[in-house]
């Protein structure tokens, strides 16, 4: 994370399978395997910059048990600030 929490509001990044979104503080990384559904969440206002990284080769043996009918909109409020 390249912002502060201060320079924006809302975002964060979604996890179906965990029900809840983290947001990040400045200078922290999230790492966690791509097949996991993940989404970011809407700014509201203010600049959220960040640098994305892909890698590939790496068989994490994690799955996604989650599917779509689970979802609720609800879920995407349940923010854990790290």
């Amino acid at each position: 994370m390249l912002s502060d929490q201060s320079e924006y509001e809302g975002g964060g990044t979604y996890f179906r399978c965990l029900r809840k979104a983290f947001k990040l503080r400045k200078g922290q990384v999230l790492v966690h395997p791509g097949n996991l559904y993940h989404k970011g969440l809407d700014i509201e206002s203010g600049l959220r910059e960040l640098v994305v990284c892909f890698m590939d080769g790496m068989n994490s043996n994690i799955s996604d048990p989650s599917s779509p009918s689970e979802h609720k909109a609800e879920f995407e409020t349940r923010i854990v600030h790290t």
